[in-house]
C-alpha cells in the first residue's frame, strides 16, 4: 500500500513537472552567424540581475553547445561596464574598475587585463567563442561576468541565468545629480605638477660641424623621449612648433646617412621623423617631428653636447565639469597641457565619446546619472589605455556637438540636432535610418545618389520637400567612416549629405520599417572596382627628360594615361578610382591604403621608364612584387603578364619583360593583386615622340582598359 502511495505522489510530482515545462515560453528565431542561417528553437533563457528579470531588446539570450551567450553592451552597460568594439581586429572590449575583458569574435581565446596599465591578468580558453549574430555581439556570459567579479548562478528547471552583485563590493561610484540645480564637478589635484612653457636654456657654442647620425626614441612616464646624436659637440639647438610640426634647427651639423629607430619614425605622438641638410654655408640640420595632435615638449643638450634630448610629455587630465545651459549642455575638460583630443559618435545606443590623447587621468574611474538634462543622461571616464583618457556621454536622443580649444582646457557643446524620424546607426555597419511610416509614400527607387569621390561629394537626393518630417541641420558623427550629416533644402527636394574623409559607396534598401542609407565600401556595391594609380606627382616628378623640345616630366605622361583608363572604363561596368587625380604628391602608403579599404579587387600603377646614358633601350614593361598569393587563380605575377601581352600585342612597343621587384614600396604595402606598368622609355627618342602622340596615348589607354575587362571576365574577380 505505501509503495502505491508512493508511487502515486511521484506520478503527480512528474505531472506537474511537465505541466510546468511545457508551458515555458519557447523562443523560434533564425540566426545569421558564420555567414550561415540556422533556426534556433529552444526554450527561453531568463536573465536575471540580482533576481530581477532583465529584458535584452537587442537578442535574446540563446544557448551555442551548452554555453549561455547574450548581447555584450546591453548586458554589461547595465551592470556598469564599459562596452567598447574595434572594428579592425573584430574585438569587444569590457571594461569595469580594475579589470578589462578582450574578446575577439570567433576566437577560441579571451584575455582578461588589469584596466589602469593593461597587464595581462590571464588568458583564458574558451569552450564556446563570441560570435556576430544577427548583427548582434553575443558573447559568453559566465566568463565574462566571473572574470569582472561577478558571480553566476543557473537554475536549470526554469532555465535563469543570475549574475549576482556583490554587495559588500562597490562596483562603481554611481551619482544622480539634478543638473538644472548645481553643475557637476569632478576635480583631483593631488599629484599633478604643471608644466611650463618651453624656456630655452640651451647656451650657444661655436663648434666645428657635427655629423648626426642617429635617432632614437623611448616611451616613459613622462612621454616620449627623443635623442638626437650627434658625432661631435653641437654648437646650438633651436625648436619651434608650426602648424602641428615640432622644429629642431641644429647649428653648425651636417646629416651623415642618419638612421631613425622605428618607434621614433611613427608612435602615438608623432606621425613621421623627417631629417634635411636645411642650410648650407654654413650648414644646419633640420629635423621635423609631424605631430599627431597638441604637445608640450623641452628640449636640452646632455653634458658633452653630443645628444639632443627632445621629451614630448604626456598630458594629465584633472578636472571635469558638466553645466545645463539654455540652448543645451556643456562639458569642459582640464588637463596640465593643450588637450589633443579625438571624439566620435557611437549608436545603439546613442553616446558621444572624447577621448584625451596621450593623457592619464587624475580623475579615475566615474559615473553620474544627470536628471533633468534635456540631452545627455549619464556621463562617465576612465582611463581607457595607457595612453587615454576617456569620457562617454550617453545621450538621450541623437544630439549634436561640437569641440573647442581654449589653453589647456576642451569644450564640449551639446545641442539639439533639429532631426526627426531620421537617425544614424553604426552599431555594426554604417546606416542612415529614414522612418518609413513618417515619409509616407516615399520609395527607393524615387532617391537619387550622387557619389562624387574626386571632390568628396556624397549627396542623396529625395523627390521632394520632406524637412517638415525630417528636420535638417548637421549632426556630427566623427567615426572611422563618417564625419558629419547634413540635411538641407535645395531646388524643393531634400538633400541628405554625407561627409567623410574616405571614398564611400551609398546603398539604399528598404524594409517593413525603414528606408536605409547604408555607408558601405565601394567593393560592397560593385561588382567591378579597381584603383588605377597615376606615378610620382606633386613634388615628385619621376623621370626628368631634357630635350630640344622642352623639358619633359614622367609625373604628366603617367596622370594623363591614367585619367584616359579611367574615362574609357566609365564606359563599362568597371567602377575605376584615382588614387591621384590631379598633379598632387599621393604618398605610397596612402595609396596602398586607398586600394587596401575601398573593396578593389586589383591595383594598376602607371609609370614611365628613362634610362640615362642608353637611349637606345625602348619598350613596355611590367613588375611584380611576389608574395606568394593568389586570388581567384591570379597572382600578381599573372596581372603583370596579362598587361604587358596585351600592350605589346595591341600598342606595338617592344616586349621587355615581366619583372619581380622586391624594393618598390607600394608593390609591397599593396594587399590585393598588383602591377606597376612602365608604358616606354622617356630616354628613347622614338617612345618619347609617341608619348606626345595623342592616338599613341589613345590606344595604349584602350588597351589597358580592355586589359582590366579582360581579369574581370576571366577570373572572376
Amino acid at each position: 500500500m505505501k509503495i502505491k502511495k508512493y508511487v502515486k505522489i511521484l506520478t503527480i510530482l512528474c505531472m506537474l513537472l511537465v505541466s510546468i515545462t511545457s508551458h515555458a515560453k519557447v523562443i523560434d528565431i533564425k540566426l545569421i552567424m558564420d555567414g550561415k542561417t540556422i533556426t534556433y528553437k529552444q526554450e527561453e533563457i531568463v536573465l536575471k540581475i540580482n533576481g530581477e528579470v532583465t529584458e535584452t531588446k537587442a537578442m535574446p539570450p540563446i544557448i551555442l553547445d551548452g554555453r549561455t551567450l547574450v548581447p555584450a553592451r546591453e548586458v554589461f552597460e547595465k551592470l556598469g561596464a564599459t562596452v567598447n568594439w574595434d572594428d579592425e581586429f573584430k574585438m569587444v572590449k569590457i571594461a569595469l574598475n580594475d579589470t578589462e575583458v578582450r574578446i575577439t569574435i570567433n576566437s577560441q581565446y579571451a584575455y582578461v587585463l588589469k584596466n589602469n596599465n593593461f597587464e595581462l591578468i590571464k588568458t583564458h580558453e574558451l569552450d564556446v567563442p563570441a560570435k556576430i549574430i544577427n548583427d548582434k555581439t553575443m558573447i559568453p556570459v559566465r566568463f565574462v561576468s566571473e572574470a569582472l567579479n561577478y558571480k553566476v548562478e543557473w537554475d536549470d528547471p526554469t532555465r535563469t541565468v543570475n549574475i549576482v552583485v556583490p554587495k559588500q563590493e562597490e562596483t562603481k561610484p554611481v551619482g544622480e545629480i539634478d543638473i538644472k540645480k548645481e553643475t557637476l564637478v569632478w576635480e583631483n589635484k593631488a599629484n599633478i605638477s604643471m608644466v611650463n612653457s618651453y624656456q630655452k636654456s640651451i647656451k650657444p657654442m661655436d663648434y666645428s660641424d657635427a655629423k648626426i647620425t642617429n635617432i632614437n626614441a623611448e616611451k616613459t612616464t613622462q612621454g616620449m623621449v627623443y635623442t638626437i646624436i650627434g658625432s661631435d659637440k653641437i654648437s646650438d639647438v633651436n625648436p619651434s612648433v608650426w602648424d602641428d610640426k615640432l622644429i629642431i634647427d641644429i647649428k653648425n651639423a651636417v646629416l651623415s646617412n642618419v638612421q631613425i629607430s622605428k618607434t621614433a619614425l611613427s608612435n602615438d605622438w608623432v606621425m613621421q621623423t623627417r631629417t634635411s641638410q636645411f642650410e648650407t654655408n654654413p650648414n644646419a640640420v633640420r629635423v621635423v617631428f609631424d605631430l599627431r595632435g597638441l604637445v608640450s615638449y623641452n628640449v636640452e643638450l646632455s653634458e658633452n653636447r653630443k645628444e639632443i634630448k627632445v621629451t614630448l610629455y604626456k598630458n594629465d587630465v584633472y578636472k571635469f565639469s558638466f553645466t545645463e545651459t539654455s540652448g543645451g549642455s556643456t562639458a569642459v575638460i582640464e588637463s596640465i597641457l593643450k588637450p589633443n583630443v579625438d571624439s566620435f559618435r557611437l549608436t545603439n545606443p546613442d553616446r558621444i565619446v572624447v577621448d584625451v590623447k596621450n593623457s592619464t587621468t587624475e580623475l579615475g574611474y566615474k559615473t553620474a546619472t544627470l536628471s533633468n538634462s534635456k540631452l545627455i543622461s549619464n556621463v562617465k571616464t576612465s582611463q581607457f589605455d595607457e595612453n587615454t583618457t576617456r569620457f562617454v556621454f550617453d545621450t538621450s536622443e541623437q544630439a549634436d556637438f561640437e569641440i573647442k580649444y581654449t589653453d589647456n582646457k576642451v569644450t564640449v557643446d551639446f545641442k539639439q540636432s533639429g532631426y526627426s524620424n531620421i537617425e544614424y546607426d553604426n552599431y555594426n555597419n554604417y546606416k542612415i535610418n529614414i522612418d518609413k511610416k513618417a515619409v509616407g509614400t516615399l520609395q527607393v527607387k524615387e532617391i537619387e545618389i550622387l557619389e562624387d569621390y574626386l571632390n568628396g561629394n556624397y549627396v542623396v537626393t529625395l523627390p521632394k520637400d520632406y524637412t517638415s518630417i525630417l528636420g535638417k541641420g548637421r549632426l556630427t558623427v566623427s567615426d572611422s567612416r563618417v564625419n558629419a550629416i547634413n540635411i538641407y533644402l535645395e531646388s524643393g527636394k531634400t538633400k541628405i549629405k554625407v561627409e567623410t574623409n574616405q571614398i564611400i559607396a551609398i546603398k539604399a534598401y528598404e524594409d517593413a520599417s525603414n528606408i536605409t542609407l547604408e555607408i558601405v565600401r565601394p567593393g560592397d556595391k560593385y561588382e567591378y572596382v579597381i584603383v588605377i594609380d597615376a606615378g610620382h606627382g606633386g613634388t615628385d616628378p619621376g623621370a626628368e627628360i631634357k630635350t630640344e623640345n622642352g623639358k619633359y616630366q614622367e609625373k604628366e605622361y603617367n596622370l594623363k594615361i591614367a585619367n584616359k583608363v579611367a574615362e574609357e572604363l566609365a564606359k563599362t561596368e568597371v567602377k575605376a578610382y584615382l588614387a591621384r587625380p590631379t598633379d598632387d604628391y599621393v604618398t605610397r602608403p596612402d595609396r596602398a591604403e586607398m586600394a587596401n579599404t575601398i573593396g578593389a579587387k586589383f591595383l594598376i600603377s602607371i609609370h614611365n621608364n628613362s634610362m640615362p646614358g642608353n637611349n637606345s633601350v625602348k619598350g613596355t614593361e611590367t613588375l611584380y612584387y611576389e608574395d606568394g598569393k593568389t586570388v581567384n587563380g591570379i597572382s600578381n605575377k599573372k596581372l603583370a603578364e596579362i598587361f604587358l601581352e596585351n600592350i605589346v600585342k595591341k600598342v606595338g612597343t617592344i616586349n621587355r619583360g615581366v619583372k619581380q621587384r622586391d624594393d618598390l614600396e607600394l608593390l609591397k604595402l599593396t594587399k590585393i593583386p598588383m602591377t606597376l606598368i612602365e608604358c616606354a622609355y622617356m630616354t628613347n627618342e622614338e617612345d618619347m615622340n609617341s608619348l606626345n602622340t595623342a592616338s599613341f596615348i589613345d590606344t595604349l589607354a584602350k588597351t589597358i582598359a580592355n586589359a582590366v575587362v579582360q581579369v574581370f571576365n576571366n577570373y572572376g574577380l
